[in-house]
């Protein structure tokens, strides 16, 4: 188990290294949870509860200020659902067939991305096509 005086300075670097790049950051506390010695499931999971920490402190402060748009945020909150499965999925492991038909989408789909761009990408003149 990781030394709970750990977490407080990584909480604080975290907090002020997320204003620099307006992002959740949970995609600097994965990685240090990781490093820190949890299993990758465990610190995914946790980003997701920073991340979703913040994003309702966020919708909060900007339903206040009259900012928030609730069915562009509801619809694309519940087809991400569908994703976060598919991620846990991937990542854990549990699904094997699931995995095999993602890789083969991600090849068939950049396969096809070159198919449809090799026509521009050839008829590039040398020194553009560097």
């Amino acid at each position: 188990m990781v030394n709970v005086f750990v977490l407080f300075p990584l909480g604080f670097i975290l907090g002020i290294l997320t204003d620099f790049f307006g992002e959740g950051g949970g995609f600097l506390l994965t990685p240090a949870l990781n490093i820190l010695g949890f299993q990758m499931v465990y610190a995914i999971g946790t980003g997701f509860s920073v991340i979703a920490g913040n994003a309702l402190i966020g919708a909060i402060t900007h339903h206040k200020l009259g900012n928030v748009d609730f069915i562009l945020g509801i619809i694309p909150g519940l087809f991400s659902s569908g994703g976060v499965e598919l991620g846990k999925r991937l990542v854990s492991g549990e699904d094997e067939p699931c995995r095999k038909v993602c890789k083969d989408g991600l090849y068939c789909s950049s396969g096809f991305d070159l198919t449809l761009n090799a026509e521009r990408i050839l008829s590039l003149p040398e020194n553009e096509a560097k």
